[in-house]
């Protein structure tokens, strides 16, 4: 039977997805000029889309290294 720091490493896991690969992707190598143009119909520009998947990149992972620093 799994712990539960187990059990929430995987939940936590279960939780990553792929969206800052896909933007890097599809905006990677872009000059700045098309970086800080807005982007869809969301108001925000490549750059700002960009920087929020790092952030929430950034969150989980510390969110994941929390976790597997749990007793237990």
């Amino acid at each position: 039977m799994k712990t539960m720091k187990e059990r929430l490493i995987e939940a936590v896991k279960r939780s990553e997805d792929d969206s800052l690969e896909r933007a890097e992707h599809c905006f990677g190598g872009m000059p700045d000029e098309l970086l800080n143009k807005e982007y869809g119909q969301g108001g925000r520009t490549r750059r700002e889309i960009l920087d929020g998947y790092r952030k929430k990149r950034r969150e989980y992972m510390e969110l994941l290294e929390y976790v597997k620093g749990l007793p237990g």
